[in-house]
């Protein structure tokens, strides 16, 4: 369901009934009504008392005419605005939809060998694992049977992919059975022969860029990567190749970046033909890593400076970023359960591999492997999260990170049958409270109304 883009054609005369979902939640805020349909991921916002009055008798089944009659001239525009969000929005009795499709895409790790030593990296890359590591023929074969499986995307990272020593043999190989093909790299080790061959084969390319000159970046990825990784980045865009800036700042250089980094994006932005190609992701998120240990504090803190710098960005980020997250249906899992194979060919349910235990290997049957990863994305679905299975807002938050969030800490042989998940917490009234704004600051966004 796109609300913003899908178009619904619907005949109204003056016997319709509109059947709205059931099991509603209202949520009064302020002088606002937030409606949510708790099992579809929808809701709307009513801003007035006649809104709410007008809603109120579509939701008692009254028809159409019946409604005309009870309405004055004044109040024709409360009516238009509620039944257009509700027919915009699609909120109406249907089935539920939920925004993402298990096993079509899938991580590889391809290798663990890179030439940076990065201080956040959660990987620890550049072991040498190179005797343990996996052959051309073997990582054909994964392919192969993520393919036979209906896989659609593959997403390579590693280490460095280009670290691997036939990395475009594999990633032509992907292509060429049909795959959309991403690479996450550090853009240290390409050029411009490298990137005309490859931009044959990939579909999207995101070149992880820690800092907005070389002074900041250095502090994360070491000396005298940064203009090279940006020329990468630009050459990349400028062959029509979706090209991603990623940036992770860490909590030493994040206040240095903050009021840099919009000048640093547009600098680079002045030297692509094609601006849609080349978009700019800054982490929310900061994990621990090689040398980086994070408190609740600091990620707190992390969090709410990262969507500065990506609301100065882009404006109306995070608003923008919620409606899209949630425009083809509800979040029903973090994405738990869908694969991610290392370098020595384990298979995990997460692409944080390192924490977790594997659910197979090579010698496994990739259809054992598939049926465990079906098994463990159900069973930690919210409908089996005790305190998420019967909250409003499940499929709009859709549970949180299992590995960080739960007791089970992402280990599937912890999870029993029969038994609801545990979280560490439970949610916070200020952490519900964030969400009902961004659903009304949603509904505020696309009909462009005033508090």
């Amino acid at each position: 369901m796109d609300y913003q883009n899908k178009t619904i054609e619907i005949e109204v005369d003056e016997n319709t009934i509109i059947e709205l979902p059931n099991n509603l939640f209202r949520k009064d805020i302020h002088s606002n009504t937030l409606i949510i349909a708790k099992e579809q991921a929808n809701w709307i916002v009513l801003f007035n008392e006649q809104q709410r009055y007008i809603f109120n008798l579509i939701n008692e089944r009254l028809s159409i005419g019946a409604i005309y009659t009870r309405l004055n001239d004044a109040d024709w525009n409360d009516f238009n605005f509620v039944v257009s969000q509700i027919f915009d929005r699609n909120f109406i009795k249907q089935k539920k939809y939920f925004n993402h499709s298990l096993l079509e895409g899938m991580y590889i790790y391809l290798t663990n060998k890179c030439n940076l030593r990065c201080k956040h990296c959660f990987m620890f890359s550049g072991r040498n694992h190179q005797s343990s590591e996996l052959s051309i023929n073997d990582w054909m074969s994964v392919i192969d049977n993520f393919r036979d499986t209906g896989g659609k995307s593959i997403t390579f990272t590693g280490g460095e992919v280009l670290m691997y020593k036939n990395w475009d043999k594999v990633i032509r190989y992907a292509k060429k059975q049909g795959f959309s093909v991403t690479i996450l790299s550090n853009g240290t080790l390409w050029n411009k022969e490298t990137i005309n061959e490859a931009a044959k084969y990939i579909d999207e390319i995101q070149i992880s860029i820690d800092g907005t000159s070389e002074e900041t970046n250095a502090m994360v990825r070491g000396i005298g990567n940064f203009d090279i990784a940006v020329q990468t980045a630009i050459l990349f865009a400028n062959r029509n190749i979706k090209t991603k800036i990623a940036t992770t700042p860490t909590i030493d250089n994040i206040h240095l970046i903050k009021n840099n980094y919009v000048s640093f994006a547009k600098k680079i932005l002045k030297k692509i033909e094609r601006k849609d190609y080349m978009h700019f992701k800054i982490s929310q998120k900061l994990l621990e890593g090689r040398e980086i240990k994070v408190s609740e504090a600091e990620k707190e803190k992390y969090q709410k400076i990262t969507h500065e710098i990506a609301n100065s960005l882009y404006p109306n980020y995070s608003v923008k970023n919620f409606i899209s997250n949630l425009s083809y249906g509800g979040i029903n899992n973090c994405g738990y359960g869908g694969l991610s194979v290392s370098s020595n060919g384990e298979f995990f349910l997460c692409n944080r591999i390192l924490e977790l235990e594997p659910v197979g290997n090579l010698d496994t049957k990739f259809s054992e492997i598939i049926n465990k990863s079906k098994y463990f994305y159900k069973m930690t679905c919210v409908d089996n999260v005790e305190g998420c299975n019967d909250c409003e807002l499940k499929y709009i938050c859709g549970g949180g990170c299992r590995i960080d969030e739960y007791k089970f800490a992402g280990i599937h042989t912890k999870i029993k049958e029969g038994e609801l998940l545990r979280k560490k917490l439970n949610c916070s009234s200020s952490f519900k409270q964030s969400y009902y704004n961004k659903m009304i600051q949603s509904i505020q966004f696309i009909y462009n109304t005033e508090d």
